[in-house]
């Protein structure tokens, strides 16, 4: 039953971008405030919200603002280590994820995960993916991924204390619409 409603949902995917694809319409900016999706992190430095919460680094017009953890527990593996969130508050498409990170306070890896329809969180890519401690902007292609939110649980960090700062995060897709195919 599972594998024929995953099955269902890839086509319905698929029919819904091929008609997004024929009509040439862009992917946007998923992850703006300005659209109602907010961000929940593990943990925020020192608890002081408005300076290092994790909204900021959702905030692509100050590029001053980031998301800064507070210490990673000791020897935690991945699911324990830092998450941060992101909860669209709309069904979503999602392709791609874009992220920079202050070198010196970067994760080593990442595990995505998405949510769709209130359920639990599914991992998006099987594998873990590799992030580079450095100030460029990484960006990763997605299997296509209809959710309502996403979570990345970061592994290991390059500080010594397991912090991480994220001065921006992007999510790029499309925005899922009723439509007539």
């Amino acid at each position: 039953m599972q594998s024929q409603n995953n099955h269902e949902m890839q086509a319905m995917i698929s029919q819904v971008m091929d008609h997004r694809n024929s009509s040439r319409e862009p992917a946007c900016l998923l992850s703006c405030p300005r659209k109602g999706t907010t961000a929940r992190a593990s943990t925020v430095l020192n608890r002081n919200i408005p300076l290092y919460g994790p909204e900021n680094a959702l905030d692509t017009s100050d590029t001053s603002s980031c998301w800064n953890s507070d210490q990673a527990p000791t020897n935690a593996t991945l699911d324990q280590q830092q998450v941060f969130q992101i909860n669209f508050n709309r069904t979503t498409l999602v392709h791609q994820i874009k992220v920079m990170f202050q070198g010196g306070f970067a994760p080593l890896q990442c595990q995505l995960s998405a949510r769709c329809e209130g359920g639990l969180f599914q991992p998006i890519k099987s594998q873990i993916i590799e992030l580079k401690d450095c100030n460029d902007l990484q960006e990763f292609d997605l299997p296509l991924t209809r959710c309502e939110a996403m979570r990345l649980s970061f592994g290991e960090s390059t500080d010594f204390y397991g912090r991480i700062t994220i001065y921006r995060l992007e999510v790029w897709g499309w925005e899922e619409k009723e439509e007539k195919i």
